[in-house]
């Protein structure tokens, strides 16, 4: 904890969370309307594609990484 009791990580996401409503509320109401593409009319379309995009990413890797590293438990047991 600091000296005035907010602790730095708070801090850090209280200001990532005010961002993200910035950019939610900015592309929701002040947006000027010409798309590009169907799903860019899909409000936070981008930011859902992104965070389902880096979720599957983890749990692939976790996924991967556990069936390369992972042992019996009779491994260390072997004489």
């Amino acid at each position: 904890m600091t000296e005035k009791g907010v602790r730095p990580g708070r801090a850090a996401a209280a200001i990532a969370a005010a961002a993200l409503v910035f950019a939610a509320v900015e592309r929701i109401f002040l947006h000027d309307g010409e798309y590009h593409h169907w799903w860019d009319g899909i409000p936070l379309f981008y930011g859902l594609f992104g965070g389902l995009g880096a979720l599957t990413l983890i749990f692939a890797a976790k996924s991967l990484v556990m069936r390369l590293i992972k042992r019996k438990e009779s491994y260390y047991d072997r004489d």
